[in-house]
């Protein structure tokens, strides 16, 4: 590609892979924020229903006999020291008194009601104290903000039928935050792979548009000119022609220049690293012409270069000899004392020439 096709290669391109790019920026940061709200409502729908069911059992416990406090010592036992850097279980009563939780130290606490508000599962925009939630007695859940302690985490509560017992499971979001982030590091190197190879793609596809526009560019000049040159210059001689209106060329006679007729010639051969035609009539002259150039004016019905050292005319031919196992030797008129040898790779060449 010339200069200026490679400015506009590298132009497209450059172009192409910022819209690329900015179309990957944007593509990554949407699905890595809809990734982030199906995990965080996903987690909640699993409070709840890790939260529904354990009411439901306390409730059937209830509902067999047993008291309020024998189902909240069981409870306690099921989750004491239990860890709680991932989630965990707990039991208020609709006053906001802890009563189990696996740290034993937490209970009998009551909450602070101006410490964490709750946004709301089915209205984000909405933000309650989470104490009116416990009062209030029904199921709701979403993601509790410890407004003093700058930490958030996701909750769903459930009450216990039949009695103000509630239970809540817990959620710890900055360790969901850790496998959002995780996530979001593969998630970008997954981008970065893809933006790489369409890169290359990219790359391939133009330039191989670019290249085959200029080689149509080029094949469609040459038919350009060839079309110009119909229109204002007569058309070229061929070779064939070339050698139809040669009919003579100049050579030397002593310090003569004499024409001489090609049709008149019975030989010509090289001695010395000079040219010399021989003519029917036995006259010999020398030519300013390689044999090569010589042969090229001559008619190939007539004249046949016999080796490197000799053109023959057909006329002159008058005998042909077998000459040792694979070549022919040509006696010619005049008379030559070279012997004019055909070797065995023209040798089927100079019999078509005869006419056999």
């Amino acid at each position: 590609m010339n200069k200026n096709t490679y400015f506009l290669f590298f132009l497209s391109l450059a172009f192409v892979l910022g819209i690329t790019a900015l179309v990957s920026y944007f593509s990554f940061h949407y699905v890595y924020a809809i990734s982030e709200k199906a995990l965080i409502e996903s987690r909640i729908d699993a409070n709840k229903q890790e939260a529904i069911h354990m009411a439901r059992l306390l409730a059937q416990k209830l509902k067999e006999g047993y008291s309020e406090q024998q189902v909240i010592e069981e409870f306690q036992k099921s989750i004491q020291y239990t860890p709680i850097d991932k989630g965990f279980e707990c039991m208020y009563n609709q006053q906001g008194v802890q009563l189990c939780h696996p740290d034993p130290r937490r209970i009998g606490k009551r909450i602070d009601s101006t410490n964490s508000v709750v946004s709301l599962l089915n209205n984000e925009q909405f933000k309650e104290n989470f104490e009116s939630i416990l009062q209030s007695g029904k199921p709701a859940g979403g993601v509790r903000t410890f407004l003093k302690k700058n930490f958030s985490e996701i909750i769903y509560v459930a009450p216990v039928e039949g009695s103000d017992l509630i239970v809540a499971v817990h959620a710890n979001l900055v360790y969901i935050k850790k496998q959002l982030d995780d996530f979001r590091e593969k998630l970008l190197y997954v981008f970065v792979i893809s933006w790489l190879l369409i890169t290359l793609i990219i790359f391939v596809f133009i330039r191989f548009l670019y290249l085959n526009m200029e080689h149509r560019i080029k094949t469609s000049k040459p038919l350009a000119n060839s079309s110009l040159q119909k229109t204002n210059t007569p058309p070229a001689v061929t070779k064939e022609e070339k050698s139809t209106t040669q009919k003579r060329i100049l050579a030397n006679q002593g310090t003569k220049l004499v024409p001489v007729l090609i049709d008149d010639m019975a030989y010509a051969f090289i001695e010395h690293k000079l040219t010399y035609i021989v003519k029917h009539s036995g006259e010999k002259l020398t030519a300013n012409l390689p044999l090569d150039d010589l042969f090229s004016l001559m008619d190939p019905q007539k004249f046949f270069r016999a080796n490197r050292q000799f053109i023959i005319s057909i006329h002159a031919v008058s005998k042909v000899e077998k000459y040792g196992n694979s070549q022919l030797r040509v006696k010619v008129k005049p008379h030559t004392e070279k012997e004019i040898i055909i070797s065995k790779l023209k040798m089927a060449a100079f019999k078509r020439w005869l006419g056999e």
